[in-house]
């Protein structure tokens, strides 16, 4: 089913290609529309904006996202202005998320089938950006098809499947973003190398924060990079403005003490603009990479790196250790140890080392979440869960899934106080309470109640 989908998406980029605005409809320019329907699979939709500068009559560059929740208005809202300001067609799909190559590819058919009935698109400017899951399937995407001519990865790179790992020769550009807190910072540093080494195009740009679609100017830089690879060049007023504000942004990173992601700002900005006729404007960047206090912190990162690979390996190791002998209460010895460890480190002077803590937090975390367990097989999601309140005590999420795999089992006692705690962590829907099928016997229990009048209505 996989490869017709594939088949489907290469031949719509072929017929559609060439059949652009046939079926036209009105749309206001600046106005983000929150729902399309899709003409031909009215099951599929997505969250459209125009550039204020749209001319029905003139192919546009497009930029789709794909969310790993099927959140597509989120990133068409969140970067509207910048499809004002490089003058793109904005869409965001509402059906494609983690879970499913099937549905992913799916959404993607409809949406170019759609989008190339409808307006005029430049064929030489498709772009696809995603964020997490969505980044990995912006990519599978480009390798497949061999139309795309810029990915934007946030958060995650390239799928684990070898025939969608990076290669030589690769037909598109590729701007990965990531946050010095996001569990897949180090794939992403490792993804640039990769690509480093088989020479393609691309750029790695960095923020502070945790997993999440970046803020508006990082997602510019990516945009940036993708325009200066074009045989025409903006104008000049327009690159000294984008030279000036991306010197603002690096200075802002040294300012706010975060000399790492300063260098990086520094660094794409020489890449970009270097070699433009404005090249003198951004000259002075190989005088600050050369700072005493610039190379401490390249080298502390890489040391944090290497060890954080180390302690990576460490943790799947249990991982897979605790998922075969989840009914072994001895195996979560290792895990309180290894939470008290994190909790210290995140709380850690050394900013290197904290963001470390709190990458590795985050991949726990995330391998709880995604590790698929049977609906009914409570003991097991018993453990999982222990092991992610364990690494992240004071956590919500954790606490919460701890409390229904303990209802499911039948240890009453357990469920309250793992819900207690969830509460005191800052549960505050009614839903959570209600809605489950394991809390249903609860419903009428005077002390189910009372936890209940906790929360707000």
């Amino acid at each position: 089913m996989q490869r017709k989908v594939l088949i489907a998406i290469l031949t719509c980029f072929f017929l559609f290609l060439t059949r652009s605005g046939v079926f036209a409809q009105a749309f206001t320019p600046g106005t983000l529309t929150d729902s399309v329907i899709c003409r031909h699979d009215p099951t599929q939709s997505y969250a459209l904006y125009l550039p204020e500068s749209w001319n029905p009559e003139a192919p546009s560059p497009i930029l789709y996202f794909f969310e790993p929740l099927a959140r597509g208005k989120l990133p068409v809202e969140k970067y509207r202005d910048l499809a004002d300001q490089y003058h793109l067609i904005l869409v965001g799909s509402h059906t494609s998320r983690n879970g499913s190559w099937e549905v992913a590819f799916g959404a993607a058919n409809a949406l170019f089938a759609d989008t190339w009935s409808r307006f005029q698109i430049d064929s030489t400017r498709i772009y696809l950006a995603g964020f997490s899951g969505g980044a990995r399937v912006a990519t599978a995407l480009a390798l497949e098809s061999g139309k795309i001519r810029g990915v934007i990865g946030c958060g995650a790179g390239f799928p684990a499947l070898e025939k969608w790992q990076p290669r030589a020769n690769l037909p598109f550009l590729f701007a990965g973003i990531v946050g010095d807190l996001d569990m897949n910072w180090l794939e992403m540093h490792d993804t640039e190398r990769l690509l480093t080494e088989l020479e393609a195009s691309s750029r790695l740009i960095t923020f502070h924060g945790p997993h999440q679609w970046p803020d508006p100017p990082f997602l510019a830089q990516a945009l940036d990079f993708f325009v200066l690879q074009e045989q025409s060049l903006p104008s000049s007023d327009w690159i000294s403005a984008r030279i000036l504000e991306r010197k603002q942004l690096a200075s802002a990173f040294n300012l706010d003490g975060f000399p790492l992601q300063s260098f990086d700002a520094n660094l794409n900005l020489w890449r970009d603009f270097g070699k433009t006729a404005a090249a003198n404007q951004v000259s002075q960047v190989a005088e600050f990479a050369n700072r005493p206090e610039l190379r401490e912190a390249i080298r502390e990162n890489d040391r944090f790196m290497e060890l954080e690979r180390r302690r990576r390996e460490e943790i799947e190791k249990h991982f897979l250790f605790n998922f075969e002998n989840y009914r072994d209460s001895a195996v979560f010895a290792w895990w309180e140890l290894e939470g008290k460890s994190l909790t210290r480190a995140r709380a850690s002077k050394d900013a290197a080392e904290a963001a470390m803590a709190e990458r590795l937090t985050r991949m726990i975390g995330a391998r709880a979440v995604e590790t698929t367990i049977p609906a009914e097989d409570y003991p097991r999601q018993i453990s999982l869960n222990k092991i992610w309140a364990l690494t992240e005590p004071d956590a919500i999420y954790p606490l919460y899934r701890l409390s229904l795999a303990y209802a499911g089992q039948g240890e009453d006692n357990l469920a309250f106080s793992s819900l207690k705690m969830a509460i005191k962590a800052g549960l505050h829907k009614k839903s959570r309470l209600t809605d489950p099928p394991e809390f249903q016997k609860y419903q009428e229990q005077k002390k189910f109640r009372k936890l209940l009048e906790q929360l707000p209505d």
